[in-house]
């Protein structure tokens, strides 16, 4: 039973993790999009 609880504490973290990143990369692509004016 601890080690599921672990299991599923590392996996929400993970998840946290990723999400985390994900929303950081997405934002910093927008302000450079948005700052050089190219679509691209």
């Amino acid at each position: 039973l601890d080690s599921a609880t672990s299991l599923i504490t590392a996996a929400k973290n993970l998840m946290n993790a990723v999400v985390l990143t994900v929303k950081a990369s997405y934002i910093a692509s927008t302000k450079y999009r948005n700052k050089s004016g190219n679509k691209e």
